[in-house]
């Protein structure tokens, strides 16, 4: 099996191009923007101590990764979307940061099957600035600034 195999279901990827080039490039410039918005949601979940949120956002980009043929993208974040149910927020920031390798090494495959189709991307995914550092303290918890 190649690591192409782990990366992309190409049985989904080939039922989107059969609708049309144009159509899958649509699809996946579509899926690219959720990424971005939906990554730095993500983030900003984990930092605002919101884990049933986490665990939405998660489940919501699962589906889109799944129905883009991102397989590999999909299994990380439903197991983010499990942390955020479980309101475990311990290996979240090694998540977060293994979906956005994914998501750029995804990006890259995808970017060069629909040139071989013969369309180009429009968009691209742009990982959130900074926020991995923020994250790094290991501090989730929300602090109430009610009280200062």
């Amino acid at each position: 099996m190649k690591n192409d195999d782990l990366l992309i279901d190409a049985q989904s990827l080939e039922k989107n191009a059969e609708l049309g080039v144009e159509y899958l490039g649509e699809l996946i410039d579509a899926y690219l923007n959720q990424a971005t918005e939906t990554v730095a949601e993500l983030y900003g979940a984990v930092q605002e101590n919101r884990p049933q949120d986490l665990g939405d956002m998660a489940s919501r980009l699962a589906g889109s990764s799944a129905a883009c043929g991102a397989s590999a993208v999909a299994a990380t974040l439903r197991k983010l979307e499990q942390c955020g149910r479980n309101e475990d927020l311990g290996a979240v920031d090694a998540l977060l940061d293994q979906v956005i390798a994914e998501l750029q090494t995804t990006q890259q495959y995808l970017d060069d099957y629909v040139h071989r189709k013969g369309a180009t991307l429009r968009t691209s995914f742009t990982p959130p600035r900074g926020v991995s550092l923020a994250l790094r303290s290991g501090d989730h918890r929300t602090r109430d600034f009610r009280s200062i």
